[in-house]
């Protein structure tokens, strides 16, 4: 993905979606040094939120480990797992809706690794 510079603020952009990057988390003098670099965005699967938002994935495998489930998803040619409740219903598992929690993003400069410093 790329970050973008906008009126009210920087955007992570990556081939499922994107996502507006809050100041709370990423200071702005920070996210200037990558934009419209390659970057990698990360988040830990308890941080995907399924059935909210407008980035669209395929279910691909189902993990129930008892009270959670982990499920596989492939997202516009890119793959991430998301935890969620396991009595939480999967509305379409061929067009599940997702979004990331903003708070919990992650961002590595693809080049070099290096993670971007948060607040």
């Amino acid at each position: 993905g790329r970050v973008q510079q906008r009126k009210d603020g920087c955007l992570a952009r990556w081939a499922a979606g994107q996502v507006s990057l809050p100041e709370s988390r990423f200071a702005p003098e920070e996210l200037n040094q990558y934009l419209d670099r390659p970057m990698v965005l990360g988040v830990r699967c308890e941080d995907v939120r399924i059935g909210q938002g407008d980035c669209l994935a395929r279910l691909e495998l189902e993990e129930n480990i008892g009270s959670d489930s982990y499920l596989h998803l492939q997202a516009a040619g890119q793959n991430l797992i998301a935890k969620i409740p396991a009595q939480q219903p999967i509305p379409d598992p061929e067009k599940l809706s997702f979004s990331l929690d903003r708070e919990k993003i992650h961002l590595f400069d693809k080049e070099s690794g290096r993670a971007v410093s948060i607040k």
